[in-house]
């Protein structure tokens, strides 16, 4: 019989998400992308559909290679805004957006955002 994992027992798929709050720190992560996958995460603490995306995705299986990065778009709006207008993806909140060689790959919104995604 299939048996679910316990969180506890699949502490070494957690993805490290790192919290930016600035263009620079964006900036600064997009260079990655010419070497590694960058996955960003963009969310609303105020927003319950935001809790269930990011639950969806913080404790799975995912590319070790990759970066992952989330921001808070009621706390970042600059930064939202930036993300917005610099890569040309209209913004929603929660939203998972995938970039590889600099490029946006993949984006998905609301409860579309899957741990399928987090394979890249």
């Amino acid at each position: 019989m299939w048996k679910r994992k316990k969180l506890e027992d699949n502490s070494n798929n957690n993805i490290n998400w790192q919290e930016i709050y600035s263009v620079a720190e964006f900036e600064e992560v997009l260079k990655e992308t010419r070497t590694r996958s960058l996955f960003v995460f963009k969310h609303s603490r105020r927003c319950s559909i935001s809790t269930v995306a990011f639950s969806r995705v913080q404790n799975i299986e995912h590319n070790s290679d990759a970066k992952y990065v989330m921001l808070d778009v009621v706390a970042s709006r600059p930064l939202s805004n930036f993300i917005e207008e610099h890569l040309g993806v209209v913004h929603a909140s929660p939203q998972l957006i995938v970039l590889k060689n600099g490029k946006v790959e993949s984006v998905e919104t609301h409860l579309s955002i899957s741990s399928q995604m987090l394979t890249g």
